[in-house]
C-alpha cells in the first residue's frame, strides 16, 4: 500500500493549490509598491508613478543637489505630503525613525516526526481503483481518527489545517463519488460552441445524434405502451463496497467489491438481481452474460407462457453490446423452446432511457446509506 502512495505522490496533485502571486491583493500590492497602473479596491484607475515637473517653482529647483522646495520633492517622487509626514513624526532624538511596533511572525516548524506520522496514517487508508478512498469518509473524519491514533500511542497530535495540508498538497488521491455518466458528443459540441470552434461536420454528426437520441426515446416509449410486447431493462449497478459500517477499524482495511446486475420485467413490474463479488468473478462482458443468464432463467421460471422478450440496455460494448452476450442469449434460446424470439435493443450511446433501474438503484442505495 505504501508503494501505491508513493507511487500517487510523484503525480499531479488533482486538489487547487495555493497561488498567492495570483491574488488581486497581492496583485494590486506589487504594483503600488513598484509605482505601476493597478486599479485600486474601489474599482478606481491609479495612473503610473512617473516624475513631473513643476511649472512654478519660487526657487527656481533644477537638477542637482540643493534643496528643494516641498512641491518638487513631492512632484519628484509621485507622491502626497502624509507620507512625508508620517516619517518625520515618528523620529527620535537622534533622528532615526522608531521601529515598528507591529507584531511580528514566527514560522512554528512541525517536526518530521509528527509529519512522518501524519503520513503514515493517511497511507493506512486502503486506496479504491488507486487514486479513491473509501466513500464513507472525508478529511475531518480522517482527522478524527488520526487524533484517537495518536491518544493511544501517546503522541503528539497537529492541528486539522496541517493534516489537511499534508493530505491535500502531498498526495494525489480523492474520495470516491459516483458520477453521472455524459454523453462524450454533446459535451464536446457544448465546449466548441463555448471557444466558438464548433465545425460544420460536428454540426451535422450532432444533429444525427439527436436524432437517433429521440428515436431510440420513441422505440423505448412504443414498446412501453405495447400491450402484445413484453420487454425486460437490465443494467449493473455502481460498485458496492462491503462490509459498511461506521466503525473506526474499518476504514483501515481493505472492502470487498460486490456487484449487482439488476433487471426489471415489464409485465409483472418484478425485480431480478444477480449479485457476486470480486472474488467470485469480475464484471467483463462474459460475466455479465452468465448474470443474464441466471436471471432469464428466474424470469422463464416466473412466466411459462412467455413467448417472446425484449432486452433493453446500454450500449456499452465490454459489458453489453458484444458476441458474448449475443451466444450467451442464443444458448439461452436453445434450452427454453418455448421462447420464440429475443430481440435486443440499445440505448443511444451517452443517454440511457431505461429510467426504471435508476429508480431501482437509487432505492437500494439510499437503504445502504442508512444500514449497518
Amino acid at each position: 500500500m505504501q508503494a501505491v502512495f508513493q507511487e500517487l505522490q510523484k503525480e499531479v496533485n488533482r486538489h487547487r493549490q495555493r497561488n498567492p502571486a495570483a491574488w488581486k491583493c497581492n496583485i494590486r500590492k506589487e504594483a503600488h509598491d513598484t509605482g505601476k497602473e493597478y486599479i485600486s479596491v474601489r474599482k478606481k484607475v491609479v495612473l503610473a508613478k512617473k516624475i513631473k515637473t513643476v511649472k512654478y517653482c519660487w526657487k527656481r529647483c533644477l537638477s542637482k543637489q540643493i534643496q528643494v522646495c516641498k512641491n518638487f520633492y513631492l512632484s519628484t517622487l509621485d507622491i502626497c505630503q502624509t507620507p512625508i509626514y508620517t516619517a518625520h513624526s515618528k523620529r527620535d532624538i537622534s533622528n532615526i525613525p522608531n521601529v515598528p511596533k507591529q507584531r511580528k511572525y514566527t514560522n512554528h516548524k512541525i517536526p518530521d516526526d509528527d509529519v512522518n506520522v501524519v503520513k503514515q496514517h493517511i497511507e493506512s487508508f486502503p486506496a479504491v481503483d488507486s487514486h479513491y478512498l473509501d466513500p464513507n469518509l472525508n478529511i475531518k473524519k480522517m482527522y478524527s481518527l488520526y487524533v484517537e491514533f495518536c491518544e493511544e500511542t501517546n503522541k503528539q497530535s497537529v492541528k486539522e489545517s496541517f493534516y489537511r495540508k499534508i493530505f491535500c498538497n502531498e498526495y494525489n488521491i480523492f474520495f470516491h463519488e459516483a458520477k453521472k455518466d455524459r454523453c462524450d458528443l454533446c459535451e464536446e459540441v457544448k465546449m466548441n460552441k463555448i471557444e466558438n470552434v464548433l465545425t460544420d461536420e460536428k454540426k451535422q454528426e450532432y444533429k444525427n445524434h439527436i436524432k437517433e437520441k429521440i428515436a431510440t426515446r420513441g422505440e423505448k416509449r412504443k414498446d412501453r405502451d405495447s400491450r402484445s410486447s413484453t420487454f425486460l431493462v437490465f443494467d449493473l449497478q455502481n460498485v458496492l463496497p462491503c462490509p459498511k459500517a461506521e466503525v473506526s477499524n474499518f476504514y483501515y482495511k481493505s472492502k470487498l467489491n460486490v456487484y449487482n446486475l439488476t433487471a426489471i420485467l415489464s409485465s409483472t413490474k418484478k425485480v431480478y438481481c444477480a449479485v457476486w463479488h470480486e472474488l467470485v468473478t469480475g464484471r467483463a462482458g462474459k460475466n455479465i452474460a452468465s448474470a443474464l443468464i441466471k436471471i432469464l432463467e428466474a424470469v422463464f421460471a416466473d412466466n411459462k407462457n412467455l413467448k417472446g422478450l425484449i432486452f433493453w440496455s446500454d450500449s456499452c460494448v465490454p459489458q453489453n453490446r458484444n458476441s458474448l452476450m449475443s451466444y450467451a442469449i442464443a444458448s439461452s434460446l436453445n434450452q427454453n423452446p418455448t421462447i420464440e424470439s429475443i430481440t435486443m435493443k440499445f440505448s443511444t450511446p451517452g443517454h440511457f432511457c431505461v429510467q426504471e433501474i435508476d429508480c431501482v438503484h437509487s432505492c437500494s442505495d439510499r437503504v445502504l446509506n442508512i444500514a449497518e
